[in-house]
């Protein structure tokens, strides 16, 4: 299992329908919004990379989504 945080820059007037979209993608397990730079942090699963890779562009194309960042978590021993 592959897990990853995404950070969400919101477009203006978009925050509460984005909330909820967010919530309903495929491979999130947590939505919280947050103050500051980025609007949400987003933290997603997949089996693998390939996997990740899919649920995080589908992340960036929920609309009233402005930009993203995303960082991989790193195994722990």
């Amino acid at each position: 299992m592959i897990e990853a945080i995404v950070l969400i820059e919101a477009k203006p007037g978009s925050f509460e329908i984005l909330n909820l979209e967010l919530s309903k993608a495929k491979g999130v397990r947590s939505v919280t919004a947050t103050l500051g730079r980025w609007d949400f942090v987003v933290e997603i699963e997949a089996e693998d990379l390939k996997g990740l890779g899919e649920n995080v562009l589908k992340l960036a194309q929920v609309r009233g989504v402005k930009s993203t960042e995303t960082l991989i978590i790193f195994p722990s021993t």
